[in-house]
């Protein structure tokens, strides 16, 4: 069975184009997942309601128990406690947070925002267990509120 050039030719059209649009989709930050719209969705009711205080767990849709920084600086992150390495699921760029959701079994959600997309800044250090999962304004920079651990 012989292929044609025009064959060819649209198949490799059409994974330059879904390159291209993965790439766009990712570059925008535009959310991945369901989980994560609702996620971004409702911090930014946080943030335009000017609230003082975030509970991770309320924004997140899922039974996670763990949420982890996950940002493109700081590499692969390996939790022993589910024998999983996770990789980055923010970029390495200024300004973008990445947060990995991790249930008991070690599957996750991420969400990943900027003050641009998600309404404010999210700072976890590490890795903090869902009952602990609580961020408080820290600052706001203009109009972009920031929210630590």
């Amino acid at each position: 069975m012989s292929v044609s050039r025009k064959s060819v030719a649209w198949l490799v059209s059409g994974s330059i184009g879904a390159f291209a649009v993965f790439m766009l989709w990712s570059f925008l930050l535009l959310p991945s997942s369901v989980a994560e719209f609702k996620f971004r969705r409702a911090l930014l009711a946080k943030a335009d309601s000017r609230s003082t205080q975030v509970e991770l767990g309320s924004l997140m849709p899922g039974e996670w128990e763990l949420v982890c920084n996950s940002h493109g600086y700081a590499g692969d992150l390996h939790l022993s406690k589910y024998n999983r390495t996770y990789p980055p699921v923010a970029p390495p760029q200024d300004g973008v947070w990445g947060l990995v959701f991790i249930a008991s079994d070690g599957t996750y959600t991420s969400a990943v925002g900027s003050c641009r997309r998600g309404g404010a800044q999210v700072r976890v250090e590490g890795c903090v267990p869902r009952a602990q999962a609580t961020l408080h304004l820290s600052q706001s920079q203009g109009v972009c509120p920031v929210f630590v651990q």
